[in-house]
């Protein structure tokens, strides 16, 4: 995995500067390297990418009817999952657009998705986080155009190998729900050895 240590020294070596052996070190260029982990790792975040997307059952408290909103969810989708609630996040509430209300009378299942600690994220995602942490840091710090390109690049290879670890992992978790599985079967191709065909004897 890759801490964020080596993310803060990637982003001083590009101004020459010798590595930090830890984050409690000072540096002048620390405070901005930490600052371009943390927008790149929001960035991450505001994406409904397979590790930081799930269906949650939000219950409605007892007194208020108010659905709150975990501190981690950063997002929420506009329909809940049966189709019932046209829903929405507003502050740290949810609203039902509906109704025009906060309150619910009763649960409602939501796709939320979640601003994780940077070290729960997948090896593609901290690797997208630091190499577009670094082309942040070297725009405003060095105007060498040749080196930019070249992390420009890298930073564009790790959004690539993001996303299709993200089209890989969404498709073994849609194989995995059953009603899929059966649509895959029922569409087969007839054979004896498949019993939900019927033959001729």
């Amino acid at each position: 995995m890759i801490d964020q240590l080596s993310i803060v020294n990637a982003c001083l070596a590009t101004m020459g500067e010798a590595p930090l052996n830890t984050l409690e070190e000072d540096h002048s260029f620390k405070a901005a390297a930490m600052q371009k982990i943390e927008r790149s790792h929001l960035d991450v975040s505001g994406k409904a990418y397979w590790f930081n997307t799930e269906w949650v059952k939000a219950s409605p408290q007892s007194d208020s009817k108010y659905v709150m909103i975990p501190q981690d969810v950063i997002a929420v989708e506009a329909r809940s999952r049966c189709g019932r609630y046209h829903v929405a996040q507003r502050g740290t509430r949810l609203y039902d657009v509906a109704r025009n209300r906060y309150e619910f009378d009763s649960p409602v299942t939501i796709l939320v998705r979640r601003h994780l600690d940077y070290d729960l994220l997948p090896f593609e995602a901290q690797a997208y986080i630091r190499d577009n942490a670094v082309v942040l840091f070297q725009s405003d710090f060095d105007a060498d155009r040749a080196k930019l390109q070249i992390l420009v690049e890298l930073r564009r290879d790790s959004l690539v190998r993001l996303n299709s670890e993200d089209i890989r992992q969404k498709r073994i978790n849609l194989l995995a729900r059953q009603s899929v599985r059966d649509l895959l079967v029922d569409s087969m191709p007839a054979h004896p050895w498949h019993p939900h065909q019927t033959f001729p004897g």
